[in-house]
C-alpha cells in the first residue's frame, strides 16, 4: 500500500513546476521515490513509481500504477488495476477507467476520459476534453483531437490522427497512418460493421484492404465469410459510398496514387 510515507524531505522544484500552485509542505515523498500530493488519495497495493507525482486532489485506485516520471495531475482519477506507463501524463481533472492503460511516454489532456479497459499506446496522445470509450485502443503515435470521441471497442491505429470534435463509432477502426479531420463513417450492416477506416482503405468485420481490392474481391471474401449474395450486394452499396466518400475527403491522396 503506497500510502505509507518516507521521511519528510524537501520538495524539489521540478515537482512544483509540474503542479503549478501547490507548496512545497504539500507534497511527500513515497518510499518508491514518487511524490504525493497531501490532497491526493492511493488505493490498496498501488505504486507510484521514481519520480512520479500524484498532484492535488487525485486518485490513484486500487492496484493501480503510476510509472516512472510520469504525472498524474490535479483532479485527475486513475483506476482499479489501471497502469500509466512510464513518462506519461495525464492531465488535470483526466479520469483512466478501471483496467486501462496509458503507455509508456503518452499524454491524456486535461478533462479526458479513457474508459474502462481502454488502451493508449506508446507515445500516443489524447486531447483535452476527448473520450475514449470502453475497451477501445489508440495505437503507439496515434493522436486523438481536442473534444474527439473514440467510441467503445473502436480502434485508432499506429500513426493515425482523428482531429478535433470529429467521432470514430462504436467498433469503428482508423487505419495506420491513416487521418480523419472529419468524422469516419461507419456503417452496421446485416453482418458486420463497415467502416472508412483511412485514405483508400476499407474495414468490413476485421478484414482491411484497398477500395481497389475490396472491387475485385468483394464476392470471393463475402461467400468465402458466409455472406449470402444478398448481403454481397448489400456491403457492394456500403464499398460505393466509402469509395465516393473517400474522392471527397481524400482527394490529394487518391490524386497522389494515380499519378
Amino acid at each position: 500500500m503506497e500510502t505509507k510515507v518516507d521521511e519528510k524531505v524537501e520538495t524539489p522544484s521540478w515537482v512544483l513546476n509540474r503542479h503549478p500552485g501547490t507548496k512545497s509542505e504539500d507534497w511527500t515523498r513515497l518510499p518508491s521515490g514518487g511524490w504525493l500530493h497531501s490532497e491526493a488519495t492511493v488505493g490498496n497495493g498501488a505504486t507510484v513509481g521514481n519520480w512520479a507525482t500524484v498532484g492535488n486532489w487525485a486518485t490513484v485506485g486500487n492496484w493501480a500504477t503510476v510509472g516512472n516520471w510520469a504525472t498524474v495531475g490535479n483532479w485527475a482519477t486513475v483506476g482499479n488495476w489501471a497502469t500509466v506507463g512510464d513518462e506519461a501524463t495525464v492531465g488535470n481533472g483526466a479520469t483512466v477507467g478501471n483496467w486501462a492503460t496509458v503507455g509508456n511516454w503518452a499524454t491524456v489532456g486535461d478533462e479526458a476520459t479513457v474508459g474502462n479497459g481502454a488502451t493508449v499506446g506508446n507515445w500516443a496522445t489524447v486531447g483535452n476534453w476527448a473520450t475514449v470509450g470502453d475497451e477501445a485502443t489508440v495505437g503507439n503515435w496515434a493522436t486523438v483531437g481536442n473534444w474527439a470521441t473514440v467510441g467503445n471497442g473502436a480502434t485508432v491505429g499506429n500513426g493515425a490522427t482523428v482531429g478535433d470534435e470529429a467521432k470514430v463509432g462504436n467498433g469503428a477502426k482508423v487505419g495506420d497512418e491513416a487521418t480523419f479531420e472529419q468524422s469516419p463513417i461507419a456503417i452496421q450492416g446485416t453482418k458486420h460493421l463497415a467502416c472508412h477506416s483511412g485514405p483508400g482503405m476499407m474495414t468490413i468485420g476485421c478484414r482491411t484492404h484497398t477500395i481497389a481490392h475490396w472491387e475485385t474481391d468483394i464476392d470471393r471474401i463475402g461467400s468465402n465469410h458466409g455472406y449470402s449474395a444478398e448481403q454481397i450486394e448489400e456491403y457492394r452499396l456500403y464499398l460505393n459510398l466509402v469509395k465516393t466518400r473517400d474522392a471527397a475527403v481524400f482527394p490529394k491522396v487518391i490524386e497522389s496514387a494515380a499519378s
